[in-house]
């Protein structure tokens, strides 16, 4: 595109990462939009010039300050994010420790394109009235009903933070 003098410009979403393939994406597009101010420095790191890095605001994020939240349920609520890691791992350690607690109610949301008969393989009889799988794409129904969220970095661990609910890293 630059040896053609098309101007170019990458739309980021989520968390930026030190990979060679975003470095590159960030350093040689005309202009990079990201979601919010706090990434600046960021990506500032990775080397892209001020000039080019503009902030917009987080569309996904912005509309939960409409939003109300859902009653609670009679028991607390914990929404496990999987990150595409391995489930015997990552996941069913979590679920194992969170399900030594009778009083919780925990909800596995899947990343857009796990399958769920995998963790159903995975998870077995843990997957139950007190443990629910979730392959939704839109997680903002989920945030509402939930009271801790924990997951690996991601955008929905960012929209939960947003939500001002409680995250665990």
């Amino acid at each position: 595109a630059k040896r053609r003098g098309i101007k170019t410009a990458v739309v980021l979403h989520g968390i930026p990462s030190a990979g060679r393939h975003t470095r590159l994406m960030d350093t040689q597009a005309d202009d990079v939009f990201i979601g919010g101010p706090g990434k600046t420095p960021i990506h500032r790191a990775l080397g892209t010039p001020e000039a080019r890095i503009h902030p917009t605001g987080f569309p996904l994020v912005d509309r939960y300050a409409k939003r109300e939240r859902k009653p609670r349920s009679e028991k607390p609520t914990v929404l496990v994010l999987s990150h595409w890691a391995a489930i015997e791992e990552n996941i069913l350690p979590i679920v194992d420790l969170l399900r030594r607690h009778k009083g919780l109610r925990l909800i596995v949301k899947l990343h857009p394109g796990e399958s769920v008969e995998m963790y159903r393989r995975v998870l077995g009889e843990r997957v139950d009235e007190n443990c629910r799988l979730e392959d939704r794409w839109n997680i903002s129904e989920l945030l509402a009903e939930c009271d801790l969220v924990v997951g690996g970095p991601s955008t929905a661990l960012i929209e939960a933070m947003a939500v001002g609910l409680p995250v665990a890293l």
